[in-house]
């Protein structure tokens, strides 16, 4: 038994994409609550140029198609070996993230969260439905982080269900977003981080 490399190339791009997704969340929220404001109540500031309609149109589109970029750059690596629940979350995931930033897109600011449970819910399944059991290194590693995003998704949709005097006496907003966009934004930094290491596992050589 020898150290070898295994399973497939990462492409460097697609975890850069992941670095360049999070980064941008996280930076884009932080201005966008700004012009929010930490409450449901849109203040509608202007900030740096541009009012919350502006802003959570950027936060909307760009860290998601960052993702979706990324995530269909590293799907032989995320998918070597995987089972069918890996497959459906990758999927789901996707298709989730696809179709939410298509219609913030269109509409031209930041909609509800309507789309974060199907997120979510792939995001878990890609993470912990992959079978490999011999898979070991920074493989084992992302899909650890990225089981960890998909669970964020799901308290941060728990919070944006909060009755809306509960919501706003806590400032919510800010929770949300913390949640939702720094520190899933963290997560997908690590998750291209990780990316960009090499994954080597004992495995059999002659």
């Amino acid at each position: 038994m020898t150290a070898a490399p295994a399973g497939r190339d990462t492409p460097r791009w697609a975890a850069w994409c992941l670095i360049a997704s999070g980064l941008a969340a996280a930076a884009i929220w932080i201005v966008f609550t700004q012009s929010h404001g930490p409450t449901s109540y849109n203040e509608n500031r202007t900030v740096l140029g541009g009012n919350m309609y502006f802003w959570g149109w950027l936060l909307g589109t760009i860290p998601n198609a960052l993702l979706v970029a990324g995530l269909l750059g590293l799907r032989p690596m995320l998918l070597h070996g995987a089972g069918r629940a890996a497959r459906t979350g990758d999927g789901l995931a996707l298709l989730g993230l696809a179709i939410a930033g298509a219609i913030d897109l269109v509409a031209r600011s930041l909609g509800p969260p309507l789309l974060m449970p199907v997120q979510a819910l792939g995001l878990v399944l890609l993470g912990t439905g992959s079978a490999a059991p011999a898979a070991s290194g920074p493989r084992r590693e992302v899909r650890a982080v990225i089981a960890c995003i998909g669970v964020l998704l799901v308290v941060g949709f728990g919070v944006a269900l909060l009755p809306l005097d509960v919501f706003d006496a806590i400032e919510g907003y800010r929770i949300y977003g913390a949640i939702v966009h720094v520190g899933t934004g963290i997560g997908w930094v690590v998750t291209g981080v990780l990316c960009l290491r090499p994954d080597r596992a004992v495995v059999a050589t002659p």
